[in-house]
């Protein structure tokens, strides 16, 4: 919601969120060099990801980094696994096991992103 309401106020017309704001990973360079400025992405990856001379060397790239709190978000990302890609993660545990076993872990292969305490 709130890229929607940043693209909107930017641009003064509405577009769709994920046409509007688009994941970085998804977009090809012919698409980012067709929109207009300010251009505007989103993404879950955390800062170390970033590229370095992108995150550190370019004085007119702007981050706006958005956190919720975690309580919120373990039970997002338990919906997210659990019920909204039932097709690629089929995740069947409880939302106590998904807490411990996936949220709280610190390996890459269970925390698609790693752990949300790393992000902050």
């Amino acid at each position: 919601m709130l890229y929607s309401i940043q693209y909107t106020c930017c641009t003064g017309y509405r577009l769709n969120v994920n046409e509007a704001v688009p994941w970085i990973q998804e977009a090809s360079q012919k698409d980012i060099d067709a929109m207009k400025s300010p251009r505007i992405f989103k993404t879950h990856d955390p800062w170390d990801w970033l590229p370095r001379h992108v995150s550190c060397d370019t004085p007119r790239v702007k981050f706006l980094f958005c956190y919720r709190n975690p309580k919120d978000v373990c039970c997002s990302y338990y919906n997210h696994m659990s019920r909204v890609f039932t097709g690629h993660y089929q995740y069947t545990g409880s939302l106590e096991e998904f807490y411990r076993e996936i949220f709280m872990s610190r390996d890459p292969c269970l925390a698609e992103q790693g752990s949300y305490f790393d992000h902050l």
